[in-house]
Order: C-alpha cells, then structure tokens, then sequence
C-alpha cells in the first residue's frame, strides 16, 4: 500500500511539462482571446503546483494597474482552464 502511495505523490509533484512547452500553450490561448495584449508583455514565466500551471507575463516599467495576461493549463493533459488579465 505504501508504494501505491508514494507512486502517486510523484506522479502528482513531478509535471509533465515543461516550461517552455506550458508558455506556448498559454500564449496561444491568451493571443486567441487578448490579441494586443500578449506580445508587450514578453518575457512569460510559469509555475507549476498541485497538478497546473499558472503563467504570467512581464508588467513592463511605468505601467501601472496590472493587465498583463495570465492562464493556467492542466499539466495532464496541456489544457488551458482559464484565461485572464491581471489586476
């Protein structure tokens, strides 16, 4: 039993991405939804936790209020479950 366990409290912790690979997916996302948005807000940074990526852009100097776009993808299966600007 306790192998079962600790096979799948690695399978969870370990993604299956990659960073650069969840970057590309988001961006496409974000593009489709926010088209003006995305390329001012290079360079794009990802997190993986708890079974997702969270991925944000860069607010670039003198911009203030947020805006950038974020998304966060299911590492499973490379799904983007929400897209949005931030505050």
């Amino acid at each position: 039993m306790a192998l079962i366990v600790a096979g799948c409290a690695h399978a969870i912790s370990t993604p299956r991405m990659t960073e650069q690979e969840v970057i590309r997916v988001a961006k496409t996302a974000m593009t489709t939804r926010f088209p003006d948005s995305v390329a001012m807000h290079e360079p794009y940074h990802a997190e993986f936790k708890q079974g997702a990526w969270s991925v944000w852009g860069t607010v670039p100097d003198g911009m203030r209020g947020g805006g950038a776009p974020e998304a966060v993808v299911r590492d499973s299966d490379g799904t983007v479950t929400d897209v949005h600007l931030s505050r």
